[in-house]
């Protein structure tokens, strides 16, 4: 919910969180957010790493859902 209000420092600390618990890791969602949440803070060497964890784990549809320019900047860093 904070990260489709923009509130990114409360979604940052959730999905920080969330990454920590039993099954957390590897989780391709929770990597997802993470992904775009340090995209959103222009640390894109982290979001590379993170969307690729995500891409990784649920492939190109769990992309699908969002906007398109995280996909669009993971293509720049990993051939897909």
């Amino acid at each position: 919910m904070h990260f489709h209000a923009q509130r990114f420092d409360k979604a940052f600390k959730c999905f920080h969180n969330a990454v920590q618990c039993p099954k957390g890791l590897g989780n391709p969602y929770i990597h997802l957010r993470l992904g775009q949440l340090y995209f959103e803070q222009r640390l894109f060497d982290k979001a590379a790493d993170e969307l690729t964890r995500a891409y990784m784990g649920g492939g190109i549809d769990l992309f699908m859902e969002d906007d398109a320019r995280y996909l669009a900047f993971l293509e720049t860093r990993i051939s897909l």
